[in-house]
């Protein structure tokens, strides 16, 4: 007696749902893609993810050199108070 191998209509439509799934899985997934490409030209002018790699590098150093000379211009600040509350204690005679 020879078996039926061939899969079944449920096989069949089980496989075709979960195909269909994944499509549209994949539909999303470049839409999204082209949507984040067109941002990165719009608004980077980077036509490539490397570009891309590339300008948030030199944007992250820009960043750290901006973050410390904020540093020191906020220690600088700090001190420069400090001589102030001074001049104002002997101007007024009180602590501020």
């Amino acid at each position: 007696m020879q078996q039926d191998v061939a899969p079944s209509l449920e096989t069949f439509l089980a496989l075709k749902k979960q195909v269909e799934k994944y499509q549209r899985e994949a539909d999303r997934a470049e839409g999204a893609y082209e949507q984040l490409s067109k941002r990165l030209r719009e608004e980077f002018s980077c036509t490539s993810l490397e570009e891309a790699k590339t300008l948030l590098e030199k944007l992250e150093k820009e960043e750290q050199k901006e973050t410390r000379e904020f540093s020191i211009g906020v220690s600088n600040l700090a001190e420069s108070m400090k001589g102030l509350e001074g001049f104002f204690q002997d101007l007024f005679g009180t602590e501020i």
